[in-house]
């Protein structure tokens, strides 16, 4: 899991987002995801955070062979990789 680190875009859509509670979030969800089980942890995702997060269906993909370069990849096309 990948977050932005420079979240001066959000400040562009919102001047008054509160940038240090999202990054808390982010740093609670990276915590809590390699140290529980993710599916439990999606499910209260779900029933927790439906007015800060809105949690996206699931699916599984195939990313092929070369799932790690494809990945840093789409990292990079949705501008996450700074």
């Amino acid at each position: 899991m990948r977050f932005i680190k420079n979240w001066d875009r959000v400040k562009l859509l919102d001047r008054d987002a509160d940038v240090e509670v999202i990054r808390g979030i982010c740093r609670d969800v990276e915590e809590r995801i390699q140290h529980e089980d993710a599916d439990e942890f999606i499910r209260v995702m779900e029933e927790s955070f439906s007015n800060s997060i809105c949690v996206s269906d699931r699916a599984a993909v195939y990313a092929g062979d070369d799932a790690h370069q494809t990945i840093n990849e789409l990292v990079k096309q949705l501008g996450m990789d700074n």
